[in-house]
């Protein structure tokens, strides 16, 4: 997505932007797809009972990184994530995820 996340990714990109629609805050560790299918995935980071000095991050189609944080995400945030290793092909990245459970 582009920085206002209005715009779907297009070709060959390695910056990306991810709008939150929901709080991701203590204990909201949540992974959507996995590292199988890297089009799909997108892993929201968060500290948790068992690591609570973690930071808040967000992994993406598996190598698009943001940087840590010490907040927790909440919503209308936009976090930019980037792969440092290659420009990755988006046009069968899953853009949209349900909020509600693993989807």
């Amino acid at each position: 997505m582009n920085r206002a996340c209005t715009v779907p990714p297009v070709g060959w990109v390695d910056t990306l932007f991810v709008k939150f629609n929901r709080d991701f805050g203590f204990n909201g560790e949540t992974m959507w797809g996995g590292y199988a299918d890297p089009n799909k995935m997108l892993f929201v980071f968060t500290p948790t009972t068992d690591y609570p000095d973690e930071t808040y991050q967000v992994r993406a189609f598996r190598n698009f990184l943001s940087e840590e944080r010490s907040v927790p995400f909440r919503v209308g945030d936009v976090v930019r994530i980037h792969n440092d290793l290659e420009a990755m092909k988006s046009d069968d990245f899953q853009i949209a995820y349900n909020v509600e459970g693993v989807g």
